[in-house]
């Protein structure tokens, strides 16, 4: 399985791949994207095909905070994660067996819950379609 993570916020999307570490958690790594409406679905196919599985992962919990938001607060230039969430909107993106999966979130602070029930299913073609669909989706 692959995984992605794309945030929308004021009309420009951020994207990271997620990979997996030995301990069987799931963490942000490179490349971490920022892309335009008409560039969003090739960037998350790249996000896609860089998701790995078996990484090690970072040692601490500060280690693992700064490995998700330093280099999403650069690209957005944001001075702090809180300011980066106001009005972002989040998503996952799982890619197994050819079978693209959007998950939206819900936004609780300054954190993202998933949404489960919401998930639209379709495939890599379909990216940008998915995409819109569980942003709209996402609170």
């Amino acid at each position: 399985m692959k995984r992605a993570t794309v945030y929308l916020k004021d009309e420009i999307y951020y994207l990271c791949a997620s990979s997996r570490t030995t301990k069987g958690f799931w963490i942000a790594c490179q490349p971490f994207i920022r892309a335009e409406y008409d560039d969003v679905g090739r960037k998350a196919i790249e996000a896609l095909n860089s998701s790995l599985i078996g990484v090690e992962g970072p040692d601490n919990a500060e280690d693992a905070l700064d490995h998700l938001i330093q280099p999403i607060l650069r690209l957005s230039e944001s001075d702090s994660w809180e300011d980066f969430v106001k009005g972002t909107k989040c998503c996952h993106l799982s890619l197994k067996d050819d079978e693209l999966k959007a998950m939206p979130t819900k936004r609780s602070g300054q954190e993202f819950w998933h949404q489960p029930k919401l998930s639209s299913v379709g495939s890599v073609r379909e990216i940008s379609d998915l995409l819109d669909r569980a942003f709209i989706n996402s609170k």
